[in-house]
């Protein structure tokens, strides 16, 4: 049952965060010599941190460069949400395998996050499971359960009671009762989180296997003694309400590991906020262009309801001009549209307006599964071919939508590897690609389908631009 926010404020405040945490956190990383390793399923979910690698080509040569980082954590980008479940475990498997090898002679503790979707969509429990299957074969048994902490604040994404919410103006409402529990793929029909990993258990995870820790608890106890003394237990699902929560959860977490010892390992399913909390980084203003009038293009692909509305809402911004991508002429494999749509897009670059490359809202009825998954992946390499053939370099690119975004990042600009820059808006993450990729020094905004208000995209145009 969906409640206001006021209510739920009333009862638990909102705390501001607490920059000594933050330091603690930051200093037993080092001290313990911890390194996180955010298993993304996902390319949105940097969209809390800033100053870390993100590596879209993972081998142990590449995660080797990740651990000598400076930066204690580093993101690996496996995409699994746009795979079956049999393909996410092939894939998360590979990636802890070369994070093995390559930690073999460094010998960091190693926090494992499995980084998804804040609406409860992707494959749980069978990544986690992975994470932990491949840690236990290389003869390194996790430190505590696996503690799952969806909240995602930026998004207004908060659990309470162990019922997982979705800021709606000032309701909180349920999950389950949202779109996204509706989805394709990854439908559930409970909120409540212990409910939740029973259901995705489908019969293997019993209630009795999972505890669940509510904000009084949080507040309140020895959270490290929590996780300590329920070794037995397979799940142990979190409260949060604010970076507070998270912060003492990332300190109960961290006094796991003894300083000293090695082999030490851990594993964590959640969304984007906890990462952050765990990474002990300190704020920073929102990322804009180096320079001023900053020239670039928008990529839009999603097709859920928020999406187009912010894209109306952009196409209203002085400065911006629609080019749309007829969906039907891709299906038609017409080879006539791509180099229309580039003759368009650089006549409006060379008078400093940014193209807004989208696809048709018109909807493409599809009731066969794969056939509508084939579908997706056609229109997502027409928008790979669309970046490519770009006749000109911009200052920044924003993309709206994970698929989208992620192929844009990994066959559109060939990123390997790149340092996270920041947030162009809250939960909106930039990378800054290399000097000697293909598209040297560019900005890239990553926008998630699913966040920000009606007029965020817009806001972020304006911002990215820097016309200040």
């Amino acid at each position: 049952m969906a409640v206001t926010l006021q209510t739920v404020l009333r009862q638990y405040g909102r705390r501001e965060d607490a920059p000594l945490l933050r330091r603690r956190i930051s200093n037993e990383l080092r001290r313990k010599r911890i390194r996180m390793v955010v298993i993304d399923d996902d390319p949105t979910g940097i969209q809390t941190v800033h100053g870390c690698l993100l590596l879209t080509e993972i081998t142990p040569a590449r995660v080797a460069e990740a651990l000598d980082d400076d930066c204690p954590f580093f993101y690996l980008l496996v995409n699994s949400r746009a795979m079956t479940e049999a393909e996410a475990r092939r894939v998360v498997r590979h990636a802890v395998e070369a994070t093995l090898e390559a930690n073999r002679e460094r010998g960091y503790n190693l926090l494992f996050v499995s980084r998804s979707d804040s609406t409860l969509r992707g494959h749980f429990p069978a990544e986690s499971d992975t994470i932990a299957e491949v840690l236990r074969e290389g003869g390194f048994e996790p430190l505590m359960p696996t503690l799952f902490v969806p909240a995602f604040f930026e998004a207004g994404r908060m659990t309470i009671d162990g019922m997982h919410y979705m800021q709606q103006g000032e309701m909180l409402v349920p999950t389950c009762e949202t779109e996204f529990a509706r989805d394709n793929v990854f439908a559930y029909a409970h909120s409540y989180l212990p409910d939740y990993i029973v259901e995705k258990g489908r019969g293997a995870i019993q209630e009795e296997a999972i505890l669940h820790l509510t904000l009084e608890t949080i507040r309140t106890t020895d959270l490290a003694a929590q996780l300590r003394d329920n070794q037995a237990k397979r799940f142990i699902s979190a409260d949060a309400f604010d970076y507070r929560d998270l912060a003492r959860l990332a300190v109960a977490v961290l006094a796991q590991f003894e300083a000293g010892r090695k082999g030490q390992c851990a594993v964590i399913r959640s969304s984007s906020s906890f990462p952050k909390a765990l990474s002990g980084i300190e704020e920073q203003p929102y990322v804009k262009a180096e320079k001023q009038n900053a020239r670039g293009v928008v990529v839009v692909g999603s097709h859920v309801k928020k999406s187009t509305e912010q894209l109306e809402a952009l196409l209203m911004l002085d400065g911006t001009c629609g080019v749309e991508i007829d969906v039907e002429r891709i299906l038609a494999k017409d080879k006539s549209q791509l180099p229309e749509l580039m003759a368009r897009a650089e006549e409006l670059y060379n008078k400093g307006i940014v193209p807004v490359l989208y696809t048709s809202r018109r909807e493409v009825r599809i009731d066969d599964v794969a056939a509508r998954q084939a579908l997706g992946e056609q229109i997502s390499r027409f928008l790979v071919e669309a970046v490519r053939a770009l006749p000109f370099r911009p200052d920044f690119l924003i993309s709206k939508g994970g698929i989208t975004s992620h192929d844009i990042l990994t066959y559109g600009l060939e990123v390997k590897t790149a340092r996270v820059a920041g947030q162009a808006a809250a939960g909106i993450p930039t990378l800054q690609t290399a000097a000697d990729s293909p598209f040297p020094e560019l900005l890239y905004v990553i926008f998630p389908g699913n966040v920000g208000a009606v007029e965020s995209l817009r806001e972020v145009v304006e911002r990215i631009r820097n016309r200040a």
